[in-house]
């Protein structure tokens, strides 16, 4: 995470940490821990914010399962090959353990709809 606000930058944006899934209804993780401050975290019942003790046990538990090989998936490049994955439901991490070998990487980013959660979405499985 990084440290905390000192109120002399604007930055972010807001969106929920967990999402639903447009297409699927699936509630799904919309959190990076590399622009996630721990005081920007709130209870939207109650609209104040969690305490840093709270927001980072919340945080760091999201973030461990990123991680979690039961939930990835590692892609085998050849020759031609093309990856296309859904952002609203996928967290990715690029491996740069190709070398010496290069990569041709082209992305394409589609916008679309407004993060938001349901909570009465299906559960994510």
């Amino acid at each position: 995470m990084l440290p905390p606000y000192d109120g002399d930058t604007s930055f972010g944006v807001s969106h929920p940490l967990l999402r639903t899934h447009t297409e699927t209804g699936k509630t799904v993780p919309y959190i990076h821990g590399g622009f996630l401050r721990h005081e920007s975290l709130f209870d939207t019942r109650t609209n104040s914010p969690l305490g840093a003790d709270a927001s980072r046990a919340i945080v760091q538990e999201l973030l461990s399962q990123h991680g979690n090989a039961d939930y990835t998936c590692r892609f085998k490049w050849t020759p031609g090959s093309i990856a296309f994955w859904d952002n609203r439901a996928v967290q990715h991490y690029a491996a740069s353990d190709y070398y010496p070998h290069e990569r041709l990487l082209r992305r394409v980013t589609i916008s679309g709809d407004k993060p938001y959660y349901r909570p009465t979405s299906a559960p994510s499985t």
